[in-house]
C-alpha cells in the first residue's frame, strides 16, 4: 500500500469507532473510552490470529460488543 492508501484506510477505521473527529489528537488528549476504542482498533488492524479481550473491556466505560463487530468486519477478522 502507498501512503495515501494507508491514510485513507486509517481514516475509514477511525470513522468506524467514532473517532474521525479526533484524527489529529494524541491518545493522551482522548477520553478513556476513546483510547480503548483506538487500542482495540489498532490491535485488530494487525490482523492477529487471536485477540484476547480482557483489559480493553474491563474499564469503567466499556466498549459495547456492538462496536466490536464493525471493527472485525472492517479488518476481516472472524467474530
Amino acid at each position: 500500500d502507498d501512503e495515501q492508501t494507508r491514510i485513507q484506510k486509517a481514516r475509514e477505521a477511525l470513522k468506524i469507532v467514532g473517532l474521525e473527529k479526533r484524527e489529529d489528537h494524541m491518545p493522551n488528549e482522548m477520553s478513556g473510552g476513546q483510547r480503548q476504542a483506538l487500542t482495540l482498533l489498532m490491535a485488530t488492524l494487525q490482523k492477529p490470529e487471536i485477540l484476547l479481550l480482557d483489559e480493553p473491556l474491563s474499564a469503567k466505560r466499556r466498549i459495547p460488543l456492538a462496536a466490536i463487530e464493525p471493527i472485525a468486519l472492517y479488518t476481516g477478522a472472524e467474530t
